[in-house]
């Protein structure tokens, strides 16, 4: 299925991308995949939109009302982790929906800020550090985990050095990434020009007013988003694998081999709700990463990124639900236990062990 160009006329500021576009562009590249167009894109986030809301709301409801006090220690992480990642979804589908020319910083977003007049530079790097402060979310539920893993010698135990090194990665994280955005001011009509050189057929929204240039050094940026990627990835691989041995081989004589059973049902649940949809969003990514090695510069892979970075959050709240037993109780019994008149289960609240506690059943 193909969608044909010639009777579009984007709203241009330039006279150069005018030309460009009305003897170039029309002459050239006459039609193009439905599956690169924006309105593909557009409708896939509209119909993912009300599941992740959904989705994202009762599983604040859900932490809030069913976190038995055998997980109060994990309680405020979990729900961190889940609103950061709800606010992921929130700006991809409803504030920003970003149709992004990659490899290049030009954007094209109808979101709800933009509609309302916001800055499009200042909405886009605030909105960005949604991604920081999930990342650092993710490491902090690690390490909470971590420290609560008697056997591990070496583990921040302390509230204040906690506070300390969760403020320090704010500190360093969030300046890094927003370095290569707020060091230049952007002439976007003529950064568009030379985009064109690299992507001479872009879909027909780059040429719209709308479509701004972020940056123009895409590489910089992408430069400090591996850097703090790698990082966070090191840190929570470092919490998590220390944490997954000593569960799994490392004896412990301070708690009960009942109590650490349940630790380690709790913390690989926690690894299968964190990686396996990450690890979703990650392909196209990879795809994309390939594929432009080879000199392909494919639309569709540049989308299919947003919408699985979406879905990411849609399978998140979904093995949240799924993998953690009182969630799973909670939700049986406000659905089809109410229906079925089925016998409340119950999720025990009461056990304990030394110096750590108990944080889900299975």
């Amino acid at each position: 299925m193909t969608l044909t160009i010639i009777s579009y006329s984007p709203d241009m500021t330039s006279e150069a991308l005018q030309e460009y576009f009305l003897k170039n562009y029309s002459s050239n590249c006459h039609s193009f995949s439905y599956l690169r167009s924006y309105e593909f894109f557009a409708l896939s986030l509209h119909i993912l939109s009300p599941f992740s809301a959904f989705l994202g709301v009762y599983g604040i409801v859900v932490i809030v009302m069913a976190t038995p006090k055998s997980m109060e220690s994990a309680k405020w992480f979990i729900l961190h982790l889940h609103v950061t990642t709800f606010t992921i979804e929130i700006v991809l589908n409803l504030l920003l929906v970003p149709f992004i020319f990659l490899p290049s910083g030009a954007i094209y977003s109808t979101g709800i800020l933009l509609q309302m007049g916001f800055p499009f530079k200042i909405t886009h790097l605030v909105c960005h550090q949604s991604f920081t402060i999930y990342s650092i979310a993710i490491v902090m539920l690690f390490e909470n985990r971590h420290s609560l893993v008697t056997s591990i010698k070496y583990r921040m135990t302390r509230r204040i050095t906690k506070i300390l090194y969760y403020t320090a990665n704010y500190l360093i994280a969030i300046p890094i990434m927003l370095s290569p955005f707020i060091m230049e001011t952007v002439d976007s009509d003529a950064e568009k020009l030379r985009i064109l050189q690299r992507i001479p057929c872009p879909e027909k929204q780059f040429f719209d007013v709308k479509t701004q240039v972020i940056t123009t050094n895409i590489e910089m940026a992408y430069t400090t988003e591996a850097v703090l990627v790698h990082y966070f990835s090191f840190t929570s691989l470092f919490f998590s694998l220390q944490s997954g041995y000593h569960l799994l081989k490392k004896p412990n004589f301070n708690i009960s081999e009942k109590t650490r059973n349940l630790q380690k049902k709790f913390f690989f649940s926690l690894v299968i709700q964190l990686f396996t949809p990450f690890a979703v969003m990650v392909v196209p990514l990879f795809l994309f990463f390939i594929t432009l090695k080879n000199g392909i510069i494919e639309q569709f892979l540049s989308s299919l990124i947003i919408i699985t970075c979406s879905v990411h959050g849609l399978l998140s709240s979904t093995f949240l639900i799924l993998l953690h037993k009182p969630y799973r109780d909670y939700t049986r019994n406000m659905t089809i236990g109410k229906v079925l008149r089925l016998p409340i289960e119950k999720t025990s609240t009461n056990t304990s062990f030394h110096r750590s506690r108990v944080i889900s059943t299975m």
